[in-house]
């Protein structure tokens, strides 16, 4: 059922950035008795019931559609409910256009058979102990960790307390919240969520690897960690690992003077950076960020007490989307066995509330990642409620040109003709696997993306990318030659007909038109970029004529698509260790190479290349895969703006992921050819 909408927020922090609002309203239910609650909030909350932390969310959608997350609780005669928000902010500027908005609340409480919607009577204030940089508004990166993510939390615990999340405070002197008109007209009624949340999958505890003096001291006895910043400009230091990357949420516990500070580094790396500081009020105490981590290593550092700041303990809780093998796979080969693990857990760490490329750096649901971790889900654990989830927020965030947006869950304006067409075969995928039937939206959404597919061939029926603004031709991180008609994505065009036709006989409508049409496509791929002379498929016809270059991917997307004639022959080709042209560089596009030779029965090589992507980036330490691996890097490189394995190099101010899940299609790969007895 939708629930009521009525947005509420502080009227004073309009169109202000990185605020960290406080609601409360306290209610009357005689004898006690159950409340449920309804909430979504613009952008994440915590939701208390006197004092006590309920949950946490909420689940990123497209603005039409938001979700509100339900609860069931047995409540006192007389109680609070206290909602903490976050919200970035309407203007702040990110790459990723998601998370913006401004930072409000939408909550019903349903007591009996009355409705109680968030309105004035909610009274509201800006948490006094969290502080917002005042220059953010002429530096737009103040305070900021990158122009993808979100700000460093920096709080005074000396002005923290609690009391105020229980019945019987005072809040007298607190605003009445307001109704945000900007938020009821910008988002649709929520409705209930169509995947479960993310749970606790464990609690993890880091070990010290590392002490840094630093000016000061710094001991390690016993479980606790002492840091002594007396000494005027020393910054003591302890360095933890958690022994691989994790996903979650972060509490420690400490003790130090009132008004020295303890600042937490976080990295995937040890190349860590500075994100969350905490002024100290001399209590033992509990600190909790607000924000979700991703992070392999982390530093806390100290200064400005004489007293020593105490470490007394640290949990992590890793959380994900609640998923379970369907059977437990063993590898007779240790190398595979290793990189099945480690996919299903990349997998595991990427599959929040929804697919999420980096953990790290974005949480986007980028539609080729989501199509590669939905075939993990589908074959792995018998999975398929996260993927029917991102497909239909695809289907609603659909331009009205009929192109489907690159990335989401929110709209963004990222337009990759490839994953527009990687779209129809992840819709196909689905239903093989779901068993169900495609319905009125997906059917909808297809014939839209058909339609603006036609209006952007050439005159023989081609996809030609030239002279089409704000397209970006993606298909792997590689200078493959991409001008005029791109062979890959023809190719791509051709397999995406053939799995239009397969979908609507499916539900026995007419089909026939896109199956010829795709039978005519194949052939005029093959007239125009197939170069008989060197035998293989070329990057792209344009101006008349054919690229010299012949890359990897132009003919690994001919053998994939099925639209190459002489498929071994090719397959020997660009296999050759001798290849000349441009090779593979991307995880996700090695994952589906990989599978095409375990298709074709080539299982020697499809190990060696496995040895030499995956089994190499375990040689150098990867806990989980990522985003780019360059294999000709010099063996004690890994994902650094310096070092290659990164997909911008030199690009300094674009974090560098390290647990990107679409390397993690592997683990498809081999449970399948593990079931047909490949392996």
């Amino acid at each position: 059922m939708d629930m009521k909408k009525n947005w509420i927020c502080h009227a004073g922090t309009s169109g202000e950035s990185n605020l960290l609002l406080q609601f409360r309203r306290e209610f009357e239910l005689p004898r006690g008795g159950e409340a449920v609650v309804r909430i979504h909030a613009n952008q994440q909350y915590k939701l208390y019931l006197d004092g006590v932390l309920q949950g946490r969310g909420i689940a990123p959608s497209c603005l039409a559609h938001p979700y509100y997350d339900e609860y069931k609780l047995v409540c006192p005669a007389k109680f609070c409910l206290a909602v903490v928000v976050y919200g970035m902010g309407e203007n702040i500027p990110l790459v990723t256009e998601q998370n913006k908005g401004p930072t409000c609340l939408n909550a019903e409480v349903c007591i009996g058979g009355k409705r109680y919607v968030t309105d004035e009577s909610w009274r509201c204030r800006p948490d006094p102990a969290y502080f917002r940089d005042t220059m953010s508004s002429l530096d737009p990166m103040a305070n900021r960790i990158s122009a993808w993510g979100g700000f460093k939390e920096i709080y005074d615990t000396c002005l923290q307390d609690d009391s105020w999340m229980r019945a019987g405070y005072d809040d007298s002197l607190w605003q009445s919240a307001q109704p945000c008109s900007g938020a009821n007209e910008l988002y649709g009624s929520p409705s209930a969520a169509e995947a479960p949340s993310p749970v606790l999958a464990e609690t993890l505890s880091p070990s010290v690897i590392q002490t840094d003096a630093n000016l000061g001291r710094a001991q390690v006895q016993g479980e606790q960690v002492f840091l002594y910043a007396d000494n005027p400009g020393s910054f003591p230091a302890a360095i933890f690992d958690f022994g691989r990357e994790v996903v979650g949420y972060l509490t420690l516990r400490v003790r130090g003077e009132r008004g020295s500070s303890l600042s937490l580094w976080y990295g995937e790396s040890l190349d860590m950076l500075r994100t969350d500081t905490f002024l100290l009020n001399g209590e033992e105490q509990v600190l909790k960020p607000f924000q979700r981590k991703a992070l392999r290593y982390m530093k806390i550092s100290a200064n400005g007490g004489q007293a020593p700041a105490v470490i007394g303990g640290i949990e992590f809780d890793l959380v994900h989307f609640p998923l379970k093998e369907k059977e437990k796979l063993h590898f007779e080969d240790t190398l595979l066995q290793k990189v099945y693990d480690v996919s299903l857990y990349t997998t595991k760490l990427a599959s929040q509330y929804h697919f999420e490329d980096s953990v790290y750096r974005e949480q986007m649901q980028w539609l080729l990642d989501s199509r590669i971790m939905s075939l993990v889900h589908y074959e792995c654990f018998g999975e398929t409620r996260l993927a029917e989830k991102a497909i239909r927020q695809f289907c609603r965030t659909q331009r009205e040109d009929g192109s489907i947006r690159a990335a989401g869950p929110q709209e963004c304006n990222q337009l990759l003709p490839d994953f527009c067409l990687h779209f129809v075969k992840m819709i196909e995928e689905f239903l093989h696997y779901s068993g169900k039937r495609a319905d009125e939206e997906i059917l909808q959404t297809l014939q839209k993306l058909f339609g603006w597919l036609r209006a952007n061939e050439n005159a023989e029926g081609m996809l030609d990318v030239d002279g089409k603004a704000g397209w970006w031709c993606f298909l792997d991180w590689a200078p493959v030659d991409k001008r005029g008609c791109v062979t890959a994505l023809n190719c791509l065009y051709y397999g995406a007909l053939q799995s239009y036709a397969n979908i609507l006989k499916g539900e026995e409508l007419p089909f026939e038109e896109w199956s010829k049409k795709a039978q005519g496509l194949r052939g005029l791929i093959n007239a125009r970029m197939f170069d008989a002379q060197k035998g293989l498929y070329c990057d792209c016809f344009a101006e008349g004529k054919r690229s010299s270059s012949c890359s990897q991917q132009s003919n690994m997307y001919a053998l994939l698509c099925d639209v190459a004639e002489q498929a071994e022959a090719i397959l020997d080709k660009i296999c050759a260790e001798d290849f000349a042209g441009v090779r593979i560089n991307g995880a996700f596009l090695m994952c589906l190479a990989v599978d095409h030779l375990l298709e074709r029965g080539r299982i020697a090589q499809a190990k060696q290349w496995i040895d030499k992507y995956w089994g190499e980036m375990l040689r150098r330490g990867a806990t989980s895969w990522w985003e780019t691996f360059d294999m000709s890097t010099p063996p004690a490189s890994v994902p650094y703006a310096y070092s290659k394995n990164n997909a911008t190099y030199l690009h300094e101010y674009i974090p560098v992921s390290y647990c990107h899940a679409w390397g993690a299609g592997i683990a498809y790969s081999l449970a399948r050819a593990k079931r047909a007895g490949k392996l």
